[in-house]
């Protein structure tokens, strides 16, 4: 394992300091390598996102010319679906 120095803001510190004080984790590292694991897992879903969403784009692409839109009516569509799922019970 190599080892790298840091510089962090006085209040990440003492939060970071506050936890393994407090028995959350065994050393500052252990925190900082849980925090890097879960910046990772963040950062390869947010890939994954992004891969989702271009073929998503690809796929109405491809589907073709939607044609006219009213968006007036569209917006009163939207409205009424979401008035329905937060007044579900």
């Amino acid at each position: 394992m190599e080892t790298i120095l840091i510089s962090l803001p006085a209040e990440d510190l003492a939060e970071l300091r506050s936890a393994v004080k407090a028995g959350e984790y065994e050393t500052n590292g252990a925190a900082l390598r849980e925090a890097l694991q879960d910046w990772r897992r963040k950062r390869n879903l947010r890939r994954l996102e992004v891969e989702r969403l271009g073929l998503l784009w690809d796929e109405g692409i491809a589907s073709g010319d939607a044609g006219l839109v009213d968006f007036v009516a569209l917006a009163a569509e939207a409205e009424r679906r979401l008035a329905l799922l937060l007044n579900a019970p």
